[in-house]
């Protein structure tokens, strides 16, 4: 996962020590900007395990518990979604989009929705074996 970074700083270098400083400073800025975008998106990830889930979005990441997970959709992207498609994280609250499956798994619809149907699976089954640990309550 470095290349993205290395390439980057392939470009950094050259802009931020070719001429006189001052010059390549204002050009050093958005070359910054887009190495920031291609680092976030270098390392868009999805970990789920018995506690929770891990979701490593463009923008954000966010920790969801696994009690508080109800399944997963296939649902427009963002609020608007202009047509694009992903797997989301259905919570209570909110449907949170997982980037990766929009960016790195070209997907038909079809495949989508086996992918949700199969992380669906693995919620109930981290659930169960969450409330099998701990075990009824000790009424002493």
């Amino acid at each position: 996962m470095a290349w993205p970074v290395l390439f980057i700083a392939g470009l950094i270098i050259p802009v931020m020590f070719s001429g006189p400083a001052n010059d390549n400073f204002g050009a050093a800025i958005p070359v910054l900007l887009v190495a920031a975008c291609v680092y976030r998106i270098a390392w868009l990830s999805f970990r789920g395990s018995a506690d929770g889930l891990v979701i490593r979005n463009c923008f954000y990441t966010r920790r969801v518990p696994i009690s508080e997970v109800a399944g997963f959709d296939v649902g427009p992207y963002g609020a608007r979604g202009f047509g694009i498609r992903t797997v989301r994280v259905v919570t209570p609250e909110r449907a949170i989009p997982i980037d990766l499956y929009l960016l790195r798994v070209p997907s038909s619809a079809a495949r989508l929705a086996r992918a949700a149907a199969e992380l669906t699976a693995w919620a109930d089954e981290a659930r169960e074996s969450l409330s099998q640990t701990a075990g009824p309550a000790d009424p002493g």
